[in-house]
């Protein structure tokens, strides 16, 4: 299963960018925009995931950002959370 830990969220163009790291890195290839994460509470759905220019592969592998649509919640929550796709 899929698990992020989210480091920083940033708000821009009313859209959220979630960056962080991979736990767990099963069903890479499952996700893409329209699924969803989830915190076990709520669900926030994909709406892009950005091109990033890493430094190296190692953090091409660990590190993920990804676009989201803005919801009924404060997005700063969001930071030291684990998402997984639901």
């Amino acid at each position: 299963m899929l698990k992020i830990y989210v480091n920083d969220v940033l708000k821009v163009n009313n859209m959220i960018s979630l960056a962080g790291e991979r736990i767990e890195s099963g069903e890479l290839s499952k996700l893409s925009i329209g699924n969803k994460l989830s915190d076990g509470i709520n669900e926030y759905e994909i709406v892009g995931i950005p091109f990033v220019h890493y430094k190296n592969i190692e953090a091409m592998r660990k590190n993920i950002c990804i676009l989201i649509k803005p919801g009924n919640y404060n997005e700063k929550e969001l930071e030291g959370k684990i998402l997984y796709l639901a």
